[in-house]
């Protein structure tokens, strides 16, 4: 039986809060108390609520990825398993973008997250150290491109189904890209 890390039952803390009120009136103290813990146990695994935010936003997706690699799993596929667990965790991810400061600042964590994630798999496919500059821009600038829209999905100002929303992802892979990710 796996038992579940401080992180994990930490971060659970924090989504049960999130559930029935904003981020920004839950405090390190709300989420220790919430799940037994001290503050100095919080602050032993996290720097701050944000912290612990950036790392249960990349857990969930990045497992995800991990699965890429699987005979018959390709990148659209993966991409349509992320679109539906962020669908998932649609009214979550709703109460950190409406009440994180500075809703942009963390478009563009998801975004650089996004973005790091895709470098390396460009690195595994191409056997790659370095990221060539023009590559890195498409990688950059497909990122904030489609971490926008799929915020604006999540928010309920796009209307598509999961599906269609990652085969549109797919298309509007920039050409250069899409030759390193053999698409």
């Amino acid at each position: 039986m796996k038992r579940k890390t401080s992180r994990e039952i930490l971060a659970e803390s924090f989504k049960e809060l999130a559930q029935t009120m904003p981020v920004n009136k839950i405090t390190v103290q709300k989420i220790a108390d919430n799940c037994g813990y001290s503050p100095a146990t919080f602050y032993r695994q996290f720097r701050d609520k944000y912290d612990l935010i950036a790392w249960d936003y990349t857990r969930g997706p990045g497992r995800i990825l991990e699965q890429l690699d699987e005979k018959g799993v390709g990148l659209e596929a993966t991409t349509e398993r992320i679109c539906s667990y962020y669908l998932e965790q649609q009214e979550y991810v709703r109460n950190l973008l409406a009440h994180t400061g500075g809703r942009d600042s963390f478009v563009r964590y998801m975004a650089h997250e996004h973005a790091k994630m895709m470098e390396g798999e460009v690195r595994r496919l191409c056997g790659a150290g370095a990221i060539d500059e023009g590559v890195s821009f498409c990688i950059r600038s497909y990122c904030l491109g489609t971490t926008a829209v799929v915020c604006e999905w999540i928010e309920g100002g796009c209307k598509l189904p999961t599906k269609r929303l990652a085969r549109l992802c797919m298309e509007a892979l920039p050409a250069p890209l899409a030759r390193l990710l053999n698409i």
